[in-house]
C-alpha cells in the first residue's frame, strides 16, 4: 500500500531535477541516494522528511520498475537537449510511478475540461471514493496538490481552490515522452487518434497530436480493436 501511495512529503522542482543531475554525471544509485540527502538538508531539518524526500526522488527517477525503465531511459537522452521540457518528463514519471497521482491527475483533468477550478474538498472526496477513507490517503491528496503546483501544473487562487497553469509543447521529443507514457499499460495502452489531444492526465500541457504527426513517425503504428482504430507502440523511438 505505501507503493501505491508513494509521496508523503511535496516534491519540489528544483529536487528533481538534481535528481536527475545526478543520474547524468553517471552515479550508481547507492552514490546518488547519500547526495542527495547532503543535498536536501540544506533546505529540510526533519531527518524524517529528508529520508522520505530521498526515498520518493529514488523511486521515481532512479529505482524505477521494468516496465517503466524504457521511458526513464528515453527521459535521460532527451534531457539535455535543447528543445526538452523538464517539467513534463517529471509528470510523465510521477504519473507511472503513483497511482494515486495518476488518478488526482486524471479526476482534475476531467473536471477542468467543463470548469475552470475545483476545489481541495471535492478531489479529498474523489479520492475518499476510489481509494477509501484512510488518513494516509487523506495526507497524501494535500502533498500531491503541493507536488502539482511546485512542477507549475497548478496553482492556488483561493484558499483550497485551484486552477491549471498549461505550458504549450510541441518539439518531436517532448511528444515522443507524452506518447510513450499514454501507451505505457499503467495508463492506457490504446488509445483513439481523436482521444490523444485530451487526456485527462495530461492537462498541465497543451500539445496536438494528429494523424500527420503520427504517421511521420517510425515508432507508432494503427491497429482495429472493436473495430475503432487506435494507436499503438510498435519500435523504439529512432528504429
Amino acid at each position: 500500500m505505501a507503493n501505491e501511495i508513494g509521496i508523503l512529503v511535496p516534491l519540489k522542482y528544483d529536487w528533481m531535477e538534481k535528481t536527475v543531475e545526478l543520474l547524468q554525471d553517471g552515479l550508481a544509485p547507492l552514490e546518488i541516494k547519500p547526495k542527495l540527502r547532503e543535498y536536501l538538508s540544506f533546505e529540510m531539518e526533519s531527518p524524517t522528511n529528508i529520508r522520505k524526500t530521498c526515498t520518493e526522488l529514488m523511486d521515481t527517477w532512479v529505482l524505477v520498475q521494468e516496465d517503466i525503465r524504457p521511458i526513464r531511459d528515453y527521459a535521460l537522452s532527451i534531457y539535455a537537449k535543447e528543445n526538452c521540457t523538464h517539467a513534463l518528463l517529471h509528470w510523465c514519471l510521477l504519473l507511472l510511478r503513483y497511482p494515486v497521482f495518476s488518478d488526482m491527475a486524471g479526476m482534475i483533468g476531467k473536471v477542468l475540461l467543463f470548469q475552470d477550478s475545483f476545489t481541495a474538498g471535492w478531489i479529498n472526496k474523489r479520492i475518499k471514493e476510489q481509494w477509501g477513507d484512510r488518513n494516509t490517503f487523506k495526507k497524501s491528496i494535500g502533498v500531491i496538490l503541493r507536488t502539482m503546483c511546485e512542477l507549475g501544473a497548478l496553482e492556488s487562487i483561493d484558499t483550497g481552490v485551484y486552477s491549471a497553469k498549461q505550458r504549450n509543447i510541441q518539439s518531436n521529443i517532448d511528444l515522443q515522452m507524452l506518447m510513450k507514457t499514454l501507451l505505457n499499460p499503467r495508463m492506457n495502452a490504446y488509445y483513439e487518434v481523436q482521444d490523444l489531444s485530451r487526456v485527462p492526465q495530461m492537462f498541465p500541457f497543451s500539445y496536438d497530436i494528429d494523424y500527420e504527426w503520427i504517421n511521420a513517425q517510425t515508432n507508432f503504428g494503427f491497429s482495429s480493436i472493436g473495430g475503432k482504430v487506435i494507436l499503438e507502440e510498435t519500435a523504439k523511438y529512432g528504429e
